[in-house]
């Protein structure tokens, strides 16, 4: 089973690109990386990608219960 660890060397400074990522979990606390990327759609799905590991590392999103 794989686990995900948060990595706590990765401070983040927030933008607004987060506050919107940060606020669709308001209104869907699930959302697959695919949905985020559709709402970025000017931003490289690598740097979305990387975007959300930082945003996790650092305690502002979390995975769900089947992927702890």
């Amino acid at each position: 089973m794989l686990t995900f660890k948060r990595n706590k060397r990765n401070e983040v400074q927030l933008t607004k690109s987060d506050d919107l990522i940060l606020s669709s979990f308001r209104y869907r606390r699930v959302q697959r990386s695919t949905d985020l990327y559709r709402l970025l759609p000017d931003r490289p799905e690598k740097k979305v990608r990387n975007r959300l590991r930082k945003l996790y590392d650092n305690g502002y999103l979390d995975r769900p219960q089947a992927q702890r």
